[in-house]
């Protein structure tokens, strides 16, 4: 029998460091699902990379419980 693929989204937070220069990534829903890379464009991919090897690992509850329910993201200001 074929196994049939489910096709998974997760939100990946980028944050790029200065000091190393480079981009950083992690899913908040998987925290072990992490990399670093010279762009953003690597950075996916390791993270893709990463997420596939951790994906194998769990169940499918835990999968199902750790998809992505983004909602979006909003910029929070303050005078001081």
């Amino acid at each position: 029998m074929e196994k049939v693929l489910q096709k998974y989204q997760f939100t990946a937070h980028i944050e790029y460091d200065k000091e190393s220069k480079m981009y950083y990534g992690y899913l908040p829903a998987l925290p072990s699902v992490q990399s670093y890379a010279p762009n953003i464009d690597e950075l996916n991919k390791h993270l893709s990379e990463v997420l596939s090897l951790v994906l194998e690992e769990l169940s499918l509850e835990e999968v199902e419980e750790a998809v992505s329910h983004f909602v979006g993201t909003s910029i929070v200001q303050v005078n001081q």
